[in-house]
């Protein structure tokens, strides 16, 4: 099971053995502009601008390309992470576990229980 932290220190890391995944900002980052756009495919070429808005569109397509085999690399091919030609996408399925999540759904629980 993948764990995903953005709260506090930004990791992922298996959630089964704790062994940290990625520290990497740039794939932290990727992530979690996935996750907070989660169920909603993301554009390549958007994602590409907004990371890398200095490079010219060609170059920051390589770039995101390079990310994307260095992230599936050290994760794996997660069911979470969705990627095709064109898009890229995070689903929340049961095999992670996403602390924004997490602290969301105890936040929305306390205020049902008030």
């Amino acid at each position: 099971m993948l764990r995903v932290s953005l709260l506090g220190e930004q990791v992922i890391a298996d959630d089964a053995t704790g062994a940290v995944l990625t520290r990497s900002p740039r794939s932290v980052a990727l992530v979690a502009h996935l996750v907070v756009h989660a169920g909603l495919a993301q554009p390549r070429r958007r994602i590409a601008g907004l990371f890398w808005p200095d490079s010219t569109d060609a170059q920051a397509l390589t770039n995101l390309r390079r990310e994307l085999h260095q992230l599936r690399r050290v994760l794996g091919d997660p069911p979470s992470l969705v990627v095709t030609g064109r898009d890229l996408c995070w689903r929340d399925t049961p095999s992670s576990r996403v602390d924004v999540r997490e602290f969301d759904a105890a936040y929305r629980a306390a205020l049902a229980a008030e």
